[in-house]
């Protein structure tokens, strides 16, 4: 094979029309254009090289003659014969050379062009090396004293699986036939079972029910090969054309199941099919290879389809410039040798090189400019804000007006859902048994749309009632969704990403396991720290496996200067296989996304003391009956004696000697607090006959000395001077016997009365007057402090965390079974974060959902100390659906599960919102390539290559991506959408309203959801503070003349300042000044109203800023 066709096949490749048969996602755009690409690739791209190089030739040869002329005429000159000459005789050697030459150079170039490009492309992407020279490489360096650098780290990492899931190759006579994907029935607890793998197969024939545009189930059979026929118009004639359909199933298998058992069954089940024997025989046509000399075209596709995917799994942010770079590099380093230009022995053999690099140079340009447009093109897709494609809400009933109550009652599928929740034995559901349980969780996925209208229409203030926010999306695409209305109000992030080993890897492609992990953490987090608040604070838990990768990442994204703590989290493990050390322990990385700002808020960082919770509990369960304060103080003893009994248990287990262990007893910080008296809502102490009667709290103290620190010799001489106002070794008199107290060595903390001075200082007098001090029985024992619990209940928190606690048994006991996830955190763990970080209204955001177990932290404290956090989660795995939302309607009813029923009666409210969104996958599905009717550069050469090298994707796809003509009726536009982790897709609505609330950054106060009268109007407030209206209407249901009809009842006029935007969609004739009378006489008052369509589009599009 010549040069030059290596360079084209891997120019074929690289540009990914070496599979011309294939028509899915980016295949389909590029092999709408093969036609012009090869074109381009095997005869223009060959000519523009000879081109180059022939007029560098010329230009050198013209330079050769006249320098031969001159030669000749100084050789006759000086008398000799030209012909003996040795400068005549060089140049005529090089001019008989040249034509030779002009042979090697464009072989030189083809050589260059296919080394520069092979050594940066590995099986569909573009690896980052910077080449040095031959295998070393050089890294961009500023200077700076440290830093991590990566071979992918100015990618995008965009691997969500390494499957196909919808295949679709051509024939030679152009007909199509595709491997779909159906979704899977997916097992109730969506567990890995030890006995099952996963593998493609075959479908039985079978009917499913469902569910068409408008919410309407009907029944639907499905064949495992299936010809469709159909109908179009082309050039005004009817065309006809069939599509063969064969359907597949991501279905669990036996374990040890081969996939190419399965693939040879439904070749034979597929070539069986009569339609397929009479209609379709190219698919018995061989495709031999020199191990299966017999392989059809049918099974070479069918190994494709279900091989492992191992492309594609980066996006190169400016593959451009990246590549203009390393040419230039590659260059200099590697084609312009020095030497040779310092040996040469004619000027006119460095010109030829230097022409042949000019040529080199050129043609390098153009592919790299086509390679740009190709990666940008899908870096476009990756970075686009991504729809929204399905929103719904879970609310606990007493959230829920009861006029639903009825609906809620006649649904069978939520009534069920209960059952299986939260284990309701009851027959009788009705309506006295919902007003009893309060914080069972209604999921309006369960009903029919016109339910969720009514429902959404009856809630206020949207935004602020949600409490949860769930979104089931790749957490980039999630992230980069809700910038803008969350920029700046996150407090706390906890998130648990993949540790990257042998059973918690990430896709990767071979030798880049680690820098895959390290691009995917680096833009994520980037995004991350942009929606966190100044004071705030980032934990990520992490094992020895990507520990340093992490933390160089986040030492980039958030500054070394930011760095809160490592934190060690010691864990009750031994593996006796261990080589050297039995790894006991994981990290835990805080930052602070400005490290100033969060030192400066004192709540920060600070954790309750170990057993507050659980006397606060305590308290909260005796309060009601106003017990006696010696009954309390004999409640607290015994909680004490058990915790200490257990903490011996638990210490003696470990083979360890309680008598020296029991100084390491988390709870000995509460263990004083043993005594107790009543005090009204202002703090003022109560007897405990009253308690009742003024509706009393207890509270909970403990006794301290009331001294001075200082030693005595260290002391104020004013503190012994009895005339002096600051003396402190004064005899107050006992409030019973009426003797004087027994003092203090060191004299009293405070002065014995109150300082007109300093009336907020503590005195003798002022804790006498406000019961803070407590005496004994008689003169005898030295006044006491009372130090109340709740007003010392936080630690600074310590960087070493000792948790025993057992995330998979506490998931076992919500859900009844075992494996429900592998290694989840408990929630008492991620608890400890969300209270160091966060308060009243603080949002918490964890972008590797996982178990759910960051959500179950929040509702714990929020149950807890009666706040009202937020918790913001993403998820990209199908457990989103059998194990997170699941365990939120779980924990929000009970705080106590065993074998998945509920133990305690303690639930809160929740007002979540799911939201599914449109995948990476789903964009590339829907791609669709409109070339146009009539080719405007067909006479031009010079601009159709330029349209070829620079533009021909963006606009030849544009219409299949968004349009303006989608707005006409926004409320029916459709997409086809993945509907399970295989990828299997159907045709889906997609939500426009809710997309656009997140990229305009809508805080969302109502919506009044009206479709089948053609509207939806949307009232909130912009990042900017500007009261907002956003009008969604189907533009042929209300059109200009029943737009001005509406115009008052929707407040679309501006005599009242009613809203400082307006919104709408679809054209429109509405005036945005009004001449209005005021006290002052007339003035004129604008309104802003903009069209949703152009903001929609540029929001959508956006780059990173």
């Amino acid at each position: 094979m010549s040069k030059y066709n290596e360079l084209v096949k891997k120019l074929k490749e690289i540009f990914q029309i070496d599979r011309p048969e294939l028509d899915f996602g980016i295949y389909r755009i590029l092999n709408a254009r093969a036609d012009e690409i090869n074109d381009y690739l095997e005869n223009k791209l060959k000519i523009k090289i000879q081109s180059s190089l022939m007029d560098a030739g010329n230009a050198n040869k013209a330079e050769l003659e006249q320098q031969l002329h001159l030669a000749i005429k100084a050789a006759t000159d000086a008398g000799f014969e030209p012909a003996q000459s040795p400068k005549v005789k060089e140049l005529k050697k090089q001019l008989m050379s040249m034509a030779t030459g002009a042979n090697e150079h464009e072989n030189t170039v083809f050589s260059h062009l296919l080394t520069f490009f092979s050594r940066y492309y590995d099986n569909g992407d573009f690896i980052s090396k910077r080449r040095y020279k031959g295998n070393t490489y050089a890294i961009p360096y500023a200077g700076e004293e440290v830093m991590l650098h990566w071979a992918n780290k100015d990618q995008y990492y965009i691997k969500s699986g390494e499957n196909f899931s919808n295949y679709t190759f051509k024939l030679t006579d152009g007909r199509k036939v595709s491997f779909r994907l159906l979704a899977a029935d997916t097992a109730k607890d969506n567990r890995k079972e030890n006995n099952t793998d996963r593998r493609f197969k075959l479908i039985e024939p079978h009917v499913r029910t469902i569910l068409d545009k408008d919410g309407d189930e009907y029944e639907q059979s499905y064949e495992p090969v299936e010809e469709i026929k159909s109908t179009s118009i082309v050039d005004g004639k009817t065309v006809e054309s069939a599509e063969l359909i064969i359907h597949f199933e991501y279905k669990a298998v036996t374990k040890g199941t081969k996939q190419d058992a399965l693939v040879q069954s439904a070749i034979s089940t597929i070539l069986e099919n009569k339609t397929v024997q009479q209609h379709w025989a190219e698919l018995t046509k061989r495709a031999p290879t020199e191990k299966n000399p017999s392989r059809t075209e049918l099974e070479r596709h069918l190994n494709t389809y279900t091989q492992r995917n191992t492309a594609d799994y980066f996006i190169h942010k400016d593959l451009g410039v990246f590549l203009k770079n390393e040419l230039d590099f590659y260059i200099k380093n590697e084609v312009m040798n020095l030497d040779n230009v310092q040996n040469a022995e004619v000027f006119s053999n460095i010109e030829r090189q230097l022409r042949m690099i000019q040529c080199l140079r050129n043609v390098a340009m153009d592919l790299i400019t086509f390679l740009a447009q190709l990666e940008n093109f899908q870096k476009k897709l990756w970075t686009k804000k991504k729809f929204v494609i399905q929103s719904d809400y879970c609310l606990t009933l007493d959230l829920v007006p009861a006029k639903f109550y009825k609906s809620i009652l006649n649904n069978e599928k939520q009534i069920n859902e209960w059952r299986g929740i939260y284990s309701i034995q009851s027959e009788s559901v009705n309506i006295d048994f919902l007003h009893e349980n309060k914080f069972l969780v209604i999921d309006t996925s369960n009903f029919d749309d016109e339910f969720k209208r009514k429902l959404l229409n009856s809630l206020e203030k949207i935004d602020d009632l949600c409490n949860g926010l769930l979104l089931h999306t790749d957490n980039y695409h999630g992230l980069n969704l809700i910038q803008k209305k969350f920029d700046n109000k996150i407090k706390c992030v906890y998130l648990d990403p993949p540790y990257n080993t042998d059973v918690s890897a990430i896709p990767y492609k071979n030798n880049y396991r680690h820098s895959s992990w390290a691009t995917m953490m680096n833009d994520r987090l980037a995004l991350v720290q942009k929606t966190m608040t100044p004071a705030s604070a980032c934990y990520i838990s992490i094992d020895k496996n990507e520990r340093d990768s992490l933390v160089g990442v986040m030492n980039q994204v958030f500054g070394e200067d930011n760095k809160a703590e490592e934190l060690i989290w010691i864990q009750n493990t031994n593996d006796g296989r261990a080589k050297t050390f039995s790894t006991n322990h994981e990290y835990i990385e805080v930052y602070a996304k400005d490290i100033k700002a969060a030192e400066e808020d004192y709540s920060l960082f600070r954790e309750p003391k170990p057993g507050f919770e659980q006397v606060m509990h305590l308290i909260a369960e005796l309060n009601p009956d106003f017990p006696s304060v010696c009954h309390i103080e004999n409640k607290l003893k015994e909680l004490y004696k058990n915790n200490k009994n257990s903490f011996k248990k638990r210490v003696e287990a470990e083979g360890l000697d309680y008598t020296q262990e029991k100084r390491n007893d988390p709870w000995n910080g509460v263990y004083q607090y043993k005594f107790a008296e009543y005090r009204d809502q202002e703090g003022t102490y109560i007897e405990e006959e009253k308690a009742r009667e003024k509706n009393a709290k207890i509270w909970v103290f403990r006794e301290s000395d009331w001294t001075i620190m200082e030693a005595d010799q260290k002391q104020s001489g004013t503190t012994k001077d009895p005339s002096h106002p600051n003396y402190r070794y004064y005899r107050p008199y006992h409030p019973v016997t009426g003797k004087p107290v027994a003092m203090p060595s060191r004299g009293w903390k405070g002065t014995q009365y109150i300082d007109p001075k300093y009336p907020k200082r503590n005195s003798w007098e002022s804790l006498m007057n406000d019961h803070r001090l407590a005496c004994g029985p008689d003169e005898t024992k030295v006044p006491q402090q009372k130090r109340f619990l709740h007003e010392v209940e936080t630690n600074v928190a310590k960087s070493i965390i000792v948790d025993y606690s057992d995330g998979e048994k506490e998931t076992t006991n919500l859900f009844g079974v075992k494996g429900i996830f592998l290694a989840p955190k408990h929630t008492n763990f991620v608890s400890k974060f969300v209270r160091q970080a966060t308060s009243q209204g603080s949002y918490v955001l964890d972008i590797f959902g996982g178990s759910g177990s960051t959500a179950g932290a929040v509702i714990e404290c929020n149950r807890a100390d009666n706040l009202d956090r937020k918790f913001i989660l993403m998820e990209t795995n199908t457990y989103i659906d059998s194990t997170i939302l699941p365990r939120i309607k779980k924990t929000v009813f009970a705080s106590k599960w065993r074998n998945g029923k509920p133990e305690s009666n303690d639930g809160i409210s929740l007002c979540l919102k799911f939201q599914r969104l449109e995948s990476y996958e789903d964009t590339l599905n829907n791609l669709e390539l409109k070339k146009p009717k009539v080719d405007l550069f067909d006479n031009n050469p010079e601009f159709k290559e330029d349209y070829l090298l620079n533009y021909m994707l963006e606009v030849d796809s544009r219409s299949s991506l968004l349009s303006t003509d989608d707005f006409r009726n926004p409320f029916d536009y459709m997409m086809k959408i993945a509907v399970d982790s295989a990828g299997a897709y159907e045709e889906h609505k997609i939500d426009l309203v809710e997309t656009f609330n997140y990229l305009i950054g809508l805080h969302v106060n109502s919506i009044e959801s009206n479709v089948d009268r053609g509207y939806v109007r949307v009232e909130g407030t912009l990042p900017t503070g500007e009261h907002t209206l956003i009008l969604w209407r189907d533009c042929d249901k209300i059109g200009y003349e029943e737009l001005n009809k509406y115009a008052n009842r929707f407040d679309l006029y501006a005599k009242e300042k009613t809203f400082d935007v307006i919104y709408i969609n679809g054209d429109h004739n509405l005036p945005t000044a009004f001449t209005v009378d005021e006290e002052d006489g007339e003035i004129v008052r604008s309104l802003k109203i903009r069209q949703i369509e152009p903001e929609f589009l540029n929001l959508m599009f956006a780059e990173e800023a």
